[in-house]
């Protein structure tokens, strides 16, 4: 798995933040995102953001301020257009009820934490690819 291959490549560059408590983990979709999360490395595929435990996941992420970490996956990602954001209103909306944090919908919650994450130019990692190529990109 792209999570997988990331956190493997990544965990040997974070010894000095391992000592102060970092540790990279991949949540799994009944994970709940620790209170001490600082950053979130998203890995993007078609039909993430319509995935409750992702939508939960990063509205918990918004709310710490954690750094969103864009990763592609695959080749055919989506990005986000006028149209997807429109799509992933009405889907989270029927997901959620119409429900609420702190006054606001909690789908133009999601909404806006998911343009924030695609400010940031996403790294494509494909686990097809060498190592030393995933190396390069990470």
């Amino acid at each position: 798995c792209t999570a997988c291959i990331v956190q493997k490549l990544l965990t040997p560059l974070l010894i000095a933040d391992q000592r102060e408590g970092m540790v990279l983990q991949i949540l799994k979709p009944t994970s709940v995102l620790p209170a001490s999360a600082r950053q979130v490395v998203v890995v993007c595929t078609n039909g993430l953001f319509e995935r409750l435990s992702v939508v939960e996941v990063l509205i918990a992420a918004g709310e710490v301020q954690a750094d969103l970490i864009p990763i592609v996956s695959e080749s055919t990602f989506r990005f986000p257009t006028p149209a997807f954001y429109t799509e992933l209103r009405e889907v989270i909306t029927k997901a959620t009820g119409g429900s609420q944090i702190g006054g606001m919908l909690k789908v133009e919650v999601l909404v806006g934490i998911v343009q924030g994450l695609f400010r940031e130019i996403a790294t494509e990692v494909n686990p097809q690819d060498q190592e030393l190529v995933l190396r390069i990109r990470i």
